[in-house]
C-alpha cells in the first residue's frame, strides 16, 4: 500500500505571502502553512484558504535531474548520485 495521494495545494492569508505545500488535504496543508509563517493559529487560520493546484511532484535530483523517491518528499541528490559523490570524497 503506497498511502494517501499527495496534492499541491497553494495557502494564502491577508498578512502574509502565499505559499505553495504538498499535502494529503486542504486542512493539513493550512496547518502546514501556519507553521511554515509562525503564526499563531488560535488567531489566523480562519482567514486562510487553501487551493488545490495539482498533483505533488516528485523530487528531481540536483546533480543528475532524474526523478526519484516519492511525491511531496524534499529534493535533494538522488540516491545514485550520493553513492557517486560519497566514492568521489574516499
Amino acid at each position: 500500500m503506497s498511502g494517501p495521494a499527495l496534492y499541491l495545494f497553494e495557502v494564502s492569508h491577508p498578512d502574509y505571502p502565499t505559499v505553495e505545500l504538498p499535502s494529503i488535504g486542504p486542512d493539513s496543508a493550512t496547518v502546514e502553512a501556519i507553521h511554515r509563517w509562525g503564526a499563531d493559529w488560535k488567531r489566523d487560520a480562519a482567514y486562510c484558504t487553501a487551493r488545490r493546484i495539482g498533483k505533488a511532484a516528485r523530487p528531481r535530483c540536483s546533480r543528475c535531474g532524474r526523478e526519484f523517491g516519492k511525491p511531496g518528499q524534499a529534493a535533494g541528490k538522488c540516491p545514485d548520485c550520493l553513492r557517486a559523490d560519497e566514492l568521489h570524497r574516499r
